[in-house]
């Protein structure tokens, strides 16, 4: 959890300075080995539409414990695998070195995990279900 939480920071500490990487002077002149024409040059320009999508697979582990009155008897770790996608849509607008914008985004996921486990200190031969 503390490098999920580190990372985090160090992306939102570090993002609003990758706006400004695209919009850097051009480097100075030196022998070029290839130089396109004038009508060929981009404009650097974080402005307009976007629609995005993304497709992936997670892998994950959950740990289910068992008790009967409170008190832990049985401890399992659980495979839980399962595919994942979304989309996303926006509209970025740049004035200057200032990007604002707006998106909306939609993901989904099908992971899932189960075991099953008897329990023969519960009395009766039970079956304890844990589904995630």
């Amino acid at each position: 959890m503390r490098w999920l939480i580190a990372t985090f920071m160090a992306i939102v500490t570090l993002a609003p300075l990758g706006a400004g990487a695209a919009d850097l002077p051009p480097a100075p002149p030196g022998p070029a080995v290839y130089a396109p024409p004038a009508a060929y040059r981009a404009v650097a320009n974080w402005g307009g539409f976007y629609v995005g999508g993304n497709v992936g697979i997670n892998f994950a582990r959950d740990r289910s414990t068992f008790s009967v009155g409170g008190m832990p008897f049985s401890t399992i770790d659980t495979a839980v695998f399962g595919a994942a996608g979304g989309a996303q849509v926006g509209y970025k607008w740049q004035s200057g070195a200032l990007v604002l914008g707006a998106e909306a985004d939609f993901d989904w996921t099908n992971a899932k995990g189960s075991i099953s486990a008897q329990c023969g200190i519960c009395g009766p031969v039970t079956n304890a279900h844990d589904r995630t």
